[in-house]
């Protein structure tokens, strides 16, 4: 397969040419600079294929070429061509996600919870939770309301009404004594969707089209009243697309130095690069880290959910997770 796009050009109409001009078939003449047969590609084939992989390049780079006609030879007093036909491959695409977290300097455990879920129509959901205060106790708080979520979530509920019913369960069990932030990353296969789901004052960055929008409309946190609704936000499955969500550790990052960290910026950065978001969640917490002296003031929890296009043809779903481990 050809690695650049100028070679992938070249392929296409190296191979269209080959392929048109030995099995064309003479027809009615039309004029000097009309084909007399018109050349047939078994779908399918060899060079078909081999055809749809240089044009794999093509549309890789957001091109795509424009239906061209060449001389080949001239043969019983009347032009052959060869006869490049543009047509456009369907946009295979994958889902990223990314994820970084760490606890706050001294602590021995993060207050953060986040859990992925299969959702019973194919696709997957991202449960991000931030218990209250650090540590063991929050931990607690945030488990409790990502299994509740996650648990639901695997039932086939909506995202809105298990949002609302771990904000119940919270509120029921800890007599809104206590709250937590709450997120949800759900790619719906069915509908083709993105969905946000949002109860944390904290915005959601989405990055797309070139441009960066914060889904910032006011959003309480749950646990704390029975009224509590999640704040939803629907976007299309487009490539390009990259989603971060973080808790407060992050914007909290250079606050005690004077030097806070300006999320927007960096992200915006990051994703119009294109990086991944993996390599978008590790930039953020890098400079995060660097802010705090590595010795972060607070939890931080960082995901992003990526839509790229890709060249992979297969449908195998891939999971990575990296855990550090100290010794002793």
């Amino acid at each position: 397969m050809p690695r650049t796009l100028a070679a992938a050009r070249w392929q296409v109409r190296k191979l269209a040419a080959c392929s048109y001009w030995p099995g064309a078939k003479p027809g009615p003449r039309a004029g000097p600079h009309i084909p007399l047969g018109i050349p047939v590609l078994a779908k399918g084939s060899l060079l078909w294929q081999q055809i749809q992989d240089a044009y794999r390049i093509v549309w890789a780079a957001g091109r795509k070429l424009a239906g061209e006609i060449k001389p080949l030879d001239k043969t019983l007093g009347a032009w052959f061509h060869a006869v490049v036909v543009s047509f456009t491959i369907p946009a295979a695409m994958e889902i990223l996600i990314g994820v970084a977290k760490t606890n706050k300097y001294a602590m021995s455990e993060s207050g953060d919870t986040l859990e992925v879920v299969e959702r019973p129509s194919g696709g997957l959901s991202v449960v991000l939770a931030d218990g209250q205060r650090s540590g063991k106790s929050a931990k607690f708080i945030s488990t409790m309301v990502v299994r509740k979520v996650i648990s639901l979530l695997a039932e086939g509920v909506r995202d809105g009404a298990a949002a609302r019913a771990a904000s119940d369960y919270l509120l029921t069990h800890r007599n809104g004594q206590v709250q937590s932030t709450l997120n949800i990353i759900s790619i719906e296969m069915e509908t083709r969707k993105l969905l946000v789901t949002r109860n944390n004052p904290l915005p959601v960055l989405v990055f797309q089209d070139g441009e960066i929008t914060s889904l910032d409309e006011r959003s309480d946190a749950v646990g704390l009243r029975r009224e509590t609704r999640p704040v939803l936000t629907a976007l299309e499955i487009r490539a390009g697309l990259s989603v971060a969500v973080f808790t407060d550790g992050l914007p909290f990052a250079g606050e005690r130095s004077g030097t806070p960290m300006d999320i927007h910026s960096a992200f915006n950065r990051m994703a119009t690069l294109g990086e991944s978001p993996q390599a978008i969640a590790d930039g953020l917490m890098s400079e995060a880290l660097t802010l705090e002296h590595n010795r972060p003031g607070d939890d931080i929890s960082i995901l992003v959910v990526g839509v790229r296009s890709t060249l992979q043809d297969d449908a195998v779903r891939r999971m990575q997770v990296r855990l550090p481990v100290w010794p002793g």
